[in-house]
């Protein structure tokens, strides 16, 4: 079977990063399609959270491109990141372990109504959604992360 003759949702090419004199990411090329799912995987310090941060708009690249529905980003911003629908849900250290499950979701952009009021409302109807269509059963949205 011959491979999607459309081009790639997201495509990464030649991003490469580093810190002082630490390469924490070398020459890094990535094709997403709609609809994959993909995950990275590799030893501790093999540069995936480099990648995942760039590609949220956290980091900026020292070279390469983001190439996101046919527009080219040499760097995103965490703001642009959403904007494009790309969102990273971090490991669990990165929880807030007082709040709960729709709180650390929508954690930095949460959906205000009257311009200020947070509409918790809707956070919770597109949390139940989210987790739903990934099969993710969890008894209550409301408890907080840190409660055993």
């Amino acid at each position: 079977m011959s491979r999607k003759s459309k081009d790639p949702t997201i495509k990464i090419t030649h991003l490469s990063k580093s810190f002082g004199n630490v390469e924490a990411l070398r020459n890094v090329s990535l094709e997403i399609n709609s609809g994959e799912i993909l995950a990275i995987v590799g030893d501790n310090g093999a540069g995936k959270s480099t990648l995942i941060k760039m590609l949220a708009g956290a980091l900026i690249p020292d070279q390469g491109q983001i190439i996101i529905e046919g527009k080219s980003y040499s760097s995103l911003t965490p703001g642009r990141a959403i904007s494009l629908g790309i969102s990273t849900v971090y490991q669990d250290l990165a929880l807030v372990d007082c709040c709960d499950v729709v709180s650390n979701i929508f954690l930095g952009r949460e959906p205000v109504y009257a311009g200020f009021l947070v509409n918790r409302r809707k956070m919770e109807k597109e949390a139940g959604r989210m987790l739903e269509g990934l099969q993710i059963n969890i008894p209550s949205l409301n408890t907080p992360v840190g409660k055993p």
